[in-house]
């Protein structure tokens, strides 16, 4: 059970990040095509 449980915190650190980078090439996107 506790290494199900280290699993599911690993995969939702692992979605966390991917979620952040989704989101500041998204926010990155929108500002240089306001930009320009």
């Amino acid at each position: 059970m506790e290494q199900s449980a280290s699993k599911m915190k690993e995969y939702l650190f692992t979605a966390g990040l991917f979620f952040i980078v989704v989101i500041s090439v998204f926010c990155v996107n929108k500002f240089k095509r306001r930009k320009i």
